[in-house]
């Protein structure tokens, strides 16, 4: 499943990076190629419960993604679409992007992704595909996805 969104997800972005000269976009039809499943037992070895440290007041709430980082950490993502690193122990390290219409912020988060090396996060947003340094969190760039 993990590999069936991240390949729709590298799909989206290499479209929208084709030329005026390539009118032709791939149909996805990602329900038609996903399986339900109800055991989870063959796909996960263990699960550990970290609990968050909480920072400025600001609580995530119901985590709709976690994203493991080659450090051993994870970059999490809530309903609201605030996107935060935290260390294997459930530490603070740093906010990734924030909501906002400036330079490096985005609005309504639609998913998130690690590239293959795992040095940058990838946030869908309306607009574009913003991408992130994973250690620290800093803007590095955004293409432009036309409406």
């Amino acid at each position: 499943m993990k590999e069936i969104i991240h390949l729709l997800f590298c799909l989206a972005v290499c479209a929208s990076c084709s030329g005026p000269e390539e009118a032709s976009v791939p149909v996805l039809a990602p329900l038609t190629e996903t399986r339900q499943i109800k055991e989870l037992t063959p796909y996960v070895e263990s699960v550990t419960f970290v609990p968050l440290e909480e920072t400025d007041g600001d609580i995530l709430i119901y985590l709709t993604k976690v994203l493991p980082t080659p450090d051993g950490g994870f970059i999490v993502r809530d309903v609201r679409g605030k996107i935060v690193k935290y260390d294997a122990g459930g530490k603070f390290v740093c906010a990734i992007g924030r909501k906002g219409r400036g330079n490096g912020e985005y609005l309504s988060v639609r998913d998130i992704a690690l590239s293959e090396d795992g040095k940058s996060v990838l946030v869908l947003h309306l607009g574009g595909v913003s991408v992130y340094e994973t250690a620290t969190g800093k803007f590095l760039h955004k293409t432009e996805i036309p409406q």
